[in-house]
């Protein structure tokens, strides 16, 4: 488990320029934050992506559509399908 310091920084994980992130590795970065929805069931080349960029930044969960503590009963069949 990863602890970040106050003032941590962070980028939402885009498509668009993860083969930048990869190559360039910058430092200034601390984490790497990414939606569940836009990362389920993903493989191939983009799975591949996701791992390359795990071993060198954490990863942070940020769910879009969960609602967990939202007035609806948590969706239990949506989770079994996040699949990193």
């Amino acid at each position: 488990m990863h602890h970040f310091e106050t003032k941590s920084t962070g980028l939402g994980l885009r498509w668009e320029f993860i083969n930048e992130l990869i190559i360039r590795k910058p430092t200034s970065i601390d984490f790497c934050e990414l939606t569940l929805e836009n990362r389920i069931q993903i493989g191939g080349l983009r799975a591949k992506q996701l791992q390359q960029v795990a071993e060198y930044y954490p990863l942070v969960a940020h769910g879009l559509s969960l609602l967990i503590m939202g007035p609806m009963p948590l969706n239990e069949l949506f989770i079994k399908y996040i699949n990193f």
